[in-house]
């Protein structure tokens, strides 16, 4: 009998059920804006369920990331208002860049990106500043096919001309290492610069540094003022996240309601629509200080909607669709659908054709992840026919859509693999495996390795490559995957003769975090454990816990085969 690994499909809007299966022997896998530091390397996240005022606002983040992108059960929710969830600015005006922009959609054909791509960059080269900063923006953060170093240069470009917001994106490739070295004091000059320049990202970027302390002490009273001083100036920007941080009482700031309320309404008034939208989820749950009142808040979700707010617009739809996917738009605020009110219920009966139209226009407004609620009603035959190559066709347009979202690519990955709705392409899936969990998607490694771990098609069984994508993810935190090396380790599959202490360590970490498999593994084979054996894998328990940094994938560290465990 082999130590228990088995197989997990991960669900974004519960887009496949949790696989539970277990067999003998079997394997587990799971199935940026700028501004947002935390999105290229997310990480794992611990979200309570929020039921009332004391914990209505509270979010719990580790090491900054976005839970979107990474959360351990990966729903595309969000609560109500979250630190640096704020809306994205409008580029500055300018009809020929617009076009241009138009041109390079995910909509457009290779053709028509092909030459826009190309108008833009003779822009830029003739040294028009917005166009240098929306070519660098491009290669940065839009692009399937990012290119750092070309990003700098164009970002540079722009700053030659005073571009503010290049200058902040500069910093974020300097304090994220992309492209460069990471150097928090660079990125630092650089968000000094923007936010000097009026910035509002600058500003945030700043805070943000001094919240979590990169590139030195934690300074939460600091990365306050900052805010308050953007905020003093009207910007709707820092006014959110201001706000968010007295509604939530995070990084420690005392909470503080009635004030967190008052910059929530006074950032919605200078239109910043994430707080609109905020607000509105607020006036739908009801709570202390925020009454119930379901048409004010429907009344300014259409009304955003009608603005050209993708998330306005998808919340619409799930709003009006089958309990589950209703449940997940209160999930992380609410307690889910058995805490939802009666009055909630009367008002928004399920009409899964409205639902559906709302989750189309939505995905028009270049809301990527509406196509994740459409793929799962197929899925699931949620008031329709259960349509696997349908709900495969809308994973593919998210990934068109958001070619860079971890979360896409893993699920049209987990298609290829098990030829859901879609033909059977291991390399194809692999491909995609690989480039999410660069990403940051660490538990994507857990399916990557799984390819390799038992072969598949033309992928031929390789015991050490698999044992090293899985010690990848592992260390990046990801409980499965150090279930999984333990599992390997007992077997000494990929690592020579089998390792009992390390093994018995590994599983220990796993179980710690909450890998419900490693604690049944441990039980049922303690035999394989003896008491000095035990002691021993508790002792390297404690090394592997500094092996471990959460959220962040070194995909040098694989790809130089590292076997350090």
């Amino acid at each position: 009998m082999g130590l228990t690994i088995r197989r997990n499909f991960c669900a974004f809007r519960h887009l496949d059920a949790l696989v539970r299966g277990v067999t003998s022997d079997s394997y587990q896998t799971g199935s940026m804006p700028e501004g947002h530091m935390m999105f290229s390397n997310a990480v794992n996240f611990t979200w309570p369920y929020l039921r009332r005022r004391t914990t209505l606002w509270r979010c719990i983040w580790q090491g900054g990331a976005l839970c979107l992108l990474a959360s351990v059960n990966c729903q595309a929710v969000q609560p109500a208002f979250q630190f640096g969830n704020h809306d994205v600015p409008k580029m500055a005006a300018d009809s020929q860049l617009d076009s241009l922009a138009k041109r390079m959609s995910w909509q457009a054909s290779q053709e028509d990106r092909r030459s826009a791509l190309a108008a833009l960059q003779q822009l830029a080269n003739s040294g028009d500043a917005e166009a240098a900063f929306r070519l660098g923006r491009y290669f940065h953060i839009e692009s399937g096919h990012r290119d750092y170093a070309q990003a700098l240069f164009y970002y540079n470009k722009a700053i030659e001309k005073g571009h503010a917001w290049a200058m902040s994106n500069a910093g974020l490739l300097y304090n994220e290492g992309l492209g460069v070295q990471v150097d928090h004091a660079m990125a630092r000059k650089y968000f000094e610069q923007a936010a000097a320049r009026g910035s509002e990202f600058g500003y945030y970027n700043l805070a943000r540094q001094d919240f979590i302390g990169e590139g030195g002490p934690r300074d939460a009273k600091n990365g306050l003022a900052l805010l308050e001083e953007c905020a003093q100036s009207k910007k709707s920007l820092c006014l959110y996240d201001e706000a968010t941080l007295y509604l939530t009482g995070e990084f420690g700031i005392p909470e503080d309601y009635p004030k967190g309320l008052a910059l929530a309404a006074q950032a919605a008034d200078l239109g910043e629509r994430a707080a609109s939208w905020g607000l509105a989820k607020l006036y739908l749950m009801g709570d202390d200080g925020v009454q119930l009142d379901i048409a004010k808040g429907m009344s300014m979700l259409r009304a955003l909607s009608d603005q050209g707010y993708g998330l306005a617009t998808a919340s619409l739809g799930d709003l009006h669709s089958d309990p589950k996917l209703r449940s997940e738009f209160f999930s992380l605020d609410f307690g889910g659908e058995d805490q939802t009110s009666d009055a909630i219920k009367a008002a928004l009966p399920q009409d899964l054709a409205k639902a559906e139209s709302y989750w189309l226009a939505a995905t028009q407004q270049g809301y990527c992840r509406a196509f994740a609620s459409l793929a799962s009603v197929y899925d699931r035959g949620a008031g329709v026919s259960v349509d696997y190559t349908k709900a495969a066709l809308y994973v593919a347009n998210a990934v068109k859509c958001a070619p860079n979202e971890p979360l896409f690519l893993f699920k049209l990955g987990d298609r290829m693999a098990e030829a859901k709705g879609i033909p059977r392409d291991c390399v194809s899936a692999g491909n995609l495996f690989y480039k999410s969990m660069s990403l940051g998607y660490s538990r994507a490694g857990a399916n990557l390795g799984y390819l390799y771990d038992k072969g598949c098609g033309t992928i031929l069984r390789d015991d050490k490559r698999a044992f090293q994508i899985y010690l990848a993810c592992a260390k990046a935190g990801d409980a499965m995957c150090q279930n999984n090396v333990g599992a390997m380790l007992k077997h000494g599959r990929g690592v020579g003769d089998p390792d009992y202490m390390r093994a018995f360590g590994w599983l220990i970490i796993a179980a710690s975090g909450g890998e419900e498999l490693a604690r049944k593994n441990l039980e049922n084979y303690k035999d394989l454990f003896p008491s000095d054996t035990r002691e021993q894998g508790v002792k390297h328990a404690k090394e592997v816990a500094e092996m471990i940094h959460p959220g962040y994938v070194d995909m040098q560290a694989l790809e130089r085969g590292d076997m350090t465990y």
